[in-house]
């Protein structure tokens, strides 16, 4: 079944001024999209009718799942990471690559997106003075997609499949966790690190080089715990799941197997697990350790955790506070906003930042990062 890729022209717009990408590379990576939705085949849990990528997208986006999405597209990614796959599909390793690198960015471009048009309701009894919005918005009008359901999980790929063995290039490791550092968000009650919405101002700020190469440090640097020592991620030129097992693959040509931290901290043990998003990227000593140590020297940190409170309430609401950060980017407040201060304190951030890989399960008995 023929799918349109959802919000092409947004799509198109956002890859050429926030990505800087020409628009001819922009219709190249609409068609790559296309061509993975052709290839991939799409099940709802519980039923047998195959659905196809750009139909289950196009359901969750309307009803603001944005973390459906998210994880949609990167089983979508898993999916095509499968040893051989380019055998399955009888398409080139590269051509495949090409499709990939196209998810990855219409998965921050639908990340964006939704955080302006997502779905959400103000907490019971609780109103927003500082938003004209109405307190319930729908991301995307229309229909919802027949024969889906809200709620339900989705598998990928053949359900006879019982391959389960997944390589991941660099490349894709740069993109996936690059991914995960520009949208954590942490709400602390002193402070927020709501990278996400930084993320947005300095793209609004033509920064984008800086914040790229400041992730980019980030992660050259994160350690990946293996049989006999420690690499770093920038040495790594691959790394390979069979099976549960875990290994990385040298830009040496060496092989080593993948070991992680138990959540002492201490401990190390077999890394174990069945696709990439059960690997974290753990913070060594805690962000909130950091921030709460640098108070002082986080001054624009503490005035935008001020600015977004004032929308967001003194309560955490994940979904109102994904709307107010949207609405906060369209107010005279990033107006006043130094930016180079920003930068700075982003820097003495990163400066104690020390990032390691780890099992999920261990990382969550391990408690806030």
């Amino acid at each position: 079944m023929k799918k349109e890729i959802l919000l092409h022209t947004e799509f198109g717009k956002w890859f050429v001024t926030t990505q800087g990408y020409p628009e001819a590379t922009t219709k190249s990576y609409c068609i790559y999209i296309a061509a993975a939705d052709r290839s991939l085949e799409i099940y709802q849990e519980g039923s047998n009718k195959k659905s196809n990528l750009l139909a289950v997208l196009d359901f969750e986006v309307q009803n603001g799942n944005s973390e459906r999405v998210e994880e949609i597209i990167d089983d979508a990614i898993d999916e095509l990471s499968k040893d051989k796959i380019e055998k399955k599909l009888n398409k080139s390793l590269k051509y495949i690559q090409n499709w990939k690198s196209a998810l990855v960015a219409y998965k921050e471009f639908l990340h964006d997106y939704m955080e302006d048009e997502i779905i959400y309701e103000a907490p019971a009894g609780k109103t927003n003075k500082n938003s004209d919005k109405t307190s319930k918005e729908k991301a995307v009008p229309g229909k919802s997609t027949a024969g889906l359901t809200v709620g339900k999980s989705y598998l990928i790929g053949n359900k006879k499949d019982t391959d389960v063995s997944y390589v991941h290039p660099y490349p894709d490791l740069y993109k996936r966790f690059h991914f995960r550092i520009i949208t954590q968000d942490r709400h602390y009650e002193e402070i927020y690190y709501p990278i996400s919405f930084i993320k947005r101002l300095l793209y609004l700020k033509n920064e984008r080089i800086f914040l790229d190469k400041w992730v980019k440090e980030l992660l050259n640097k994160v350690t990946v715990h293996v049989e006999g020592g420690q690499v770093t991620l920038n040495q790594v030129a691959a790394l390979k799941i069979d099976n549960g097992k875990v290994h990385v693959e040298m830009k040496n040509g060496d092989v080593k197997m993948t070991l992680t931290k138990k959540a002492d901290n201490k401990t190390l043990v077999p890394l174990s697990v069945g696709k990439l998003k059960k690997i974290t990227l753990d913070h060594d000593t805690s962000l909130q350790q950091i921030m709460l140590g640098n108070l002082a020297k986080l001054a624009t940190f503490q005035e935008i955790s001020r600015e977004l409170k004032k929308y967001n309430g003194p309560e955490m609401n994940a979904k109102l506070y994904k709307k107010v950060s949207g609405l906060v980017l369209k107010s005279n407040f990033i107006e006043r906003v130094n930016i180079e201060n920003l930068k700075e304190e982003m820097l003495l951030i990163s400066s104690l930042t020390h990032l390691q890989l780890m099992d999920s399960l261990e990382n969550t008995k391990k408690g806030r990062s």
